[in-house]
């Protein structure tokens, strides 16, 4: 079954109609990416290596344990909250997810020093705050965009890219101000004093649940029918190796440069590059996506990062530089892509199943990847070796993305 030529069932505006219809949508979107379970916790993660160390002796491995506990809660929750989104709509369950993620929060402020009861709240609201994953929002942005598609999702995940630039800045004054409770008071904040009133504003679906004649005539195929493609398993094998490349990267990035002789204001410094790269990669890759295939550009933004790997085992501030810059790339395009295949070669009609096992494969790199790097610097005292590791995944993925067909060909 084809769907690519069957997206125009869903919208047949020019681009920039689907900007003036979808705009507010897409606002919200933005601030509910920036806002979310893969934003929020992911980065207060980076911001509380030293202050967790110092309040109550945790090491890195521990503290990045927490993600990967991330990582297990997003394999049990990411499939169940597609069917739960395709089935009531981005709108109800972005919202209460949203929510029970500031509760979520809150609760690990709670802790007095107990590892165990911090790693389960990591987990619970991994379960709990599902629906404010990228699903949510990119399953309403492609039913109200289509011809600008590429470019909508680039811009609606700019959220990522807006958290990497600015969380780790308010969470070190947040600790500064109150210790490590503050990464979670500034994240509490964000979520009720500016996702909160801009969602309940601005975010909808453009087609409602209720009306079961437009669900109907969506395109698309089924999970069974998607996981039947060589296509499907490609895409979630290489969005693996990137997320495992990548989010090790982005945790231990600070870590890595001042082992390497930086100041710690030195490498927050640089590290803060990684939000302005994965900003414009995530323009880029959108505009470009739209309008040349897709595969040869995810090839480039997955496998010439690999030499950023190289480059962060040597040291130097230029190096470090171009380093964080190659890593901004792969993930300023990985979540962008996701969501752009999953429409393209499987279609609408059941995009919250099919993103959702995507995701899966997605979130198993991302959570293994942070311990797994901890792991290496707690054995080995050097992260020289996991980073080869990563290099080499990331030119497989750049491989497997050459291999993917056409977009009317995902059968094959």
């Amino acid at each position: 079954m084809t769907v690519h030529d069957q997206q125009g069932q869903v919208t047949a505006s020019k681009p920039m109609n689907e900007f003036v219809q979808g705009g507010p949508v897409l606002l919200a979107s933005i601030v509910g990416v920036y806002a979310s379970l893969a934003t929020l916790p992911f980065y207060a993660v980076q911001s509380l290596f030293g202050p967790l160390e110092a309040a109550f002796g945790w090491s890195r491995t521990e503290v990045s344990t927490a993600i990967t506990l991330m990582g297990i809660g997003n394999l049990l929750s990411s499939y169940v909250a597609g069917v739960v989104t395709d089935r009531l709509g981005s709108r109800p369950v972005a919202l209460v997810s949203g929510l029970l993620l500031a509760l979520s929060l809150y609760i690990l402020t709670l802790n007095n020093g107990d590892l165990k009861q911090f790693w389960l709240g990591y987990f619970l609201m991994t379960i709990a705050a599902a629906g404010t994953l990228p699903l949510t929002y990119t399953r309403a942005i492609n039913q109200w965009f289509d011809r600008a598609r590429g470019l909508a999702l680039g811009l609606t995940l700019l959220g990522t890219s807006l958290a990497a630039i600015t969380l780790p800045i308010l969470y070190r004054l947040g600790v500064d101000e109150f210790g490590w409770k503050g990464v979670f008071y500034v994240a509490i904040g964000l979520i009720l004093v500016l996702w909160l009133p801009v969602f309940l504003l601005l975010f909808r679906d453009r087609v409602q649940v209720r009306d079961a004649q437009a669900l109907a005539a969506l395109p698309g195929v089924s999970l069974k029918e998607a996981a039947g493609t060589g296509t499907f398993w490609k895409m979630g094998i290489a969005f693996f190796l990137v997320t495992f490349a990548m989010s090790g990267i982005a945790i231990h990035i600070i870590a890595m440069m001042t082992d390497n002789g930086m100041s710690k204001g030195q490498a927050a410094q640089i590290a803060s590059l990684i939000g302005v790269s994965i900003l414009v990669s995530r323009l880029a890759v959108g505009y470009l996506i739209d309008k040349f295939h897709a595969p040869p550009i995810a090839a480039a933004c997955f496998a010439i990062p690999a030499i950023g790997c190289y480059l962060l085992m040597g040291g130097g501030h230029g190096p470090a530089v171009v380093a964080v810059i190659l890593v901004g790339v792969a993930l300023g395009a990985e979540l962008d892509l996701i969501a752009f295949f999953t429409s393209r070669y499987f279609g609408m009609k059941n995009y919250g199943k099919i993103y959702g096992w995507q995701y899966v494969f997605y979130t198993l790199g991302a959570g293994i990847s942070p311990l797994a790097f901890g792991m290496a610097y707690d054995t080995l005292k050097s992260y020289d070796l996991v980073l080869i590791i990563s290099s080499v995944g990331l030119v497989i993925a750049g491989i497997l993305m050459l291999t993917l067909p056409r977009y009317q060909k995902a059968e094959a």
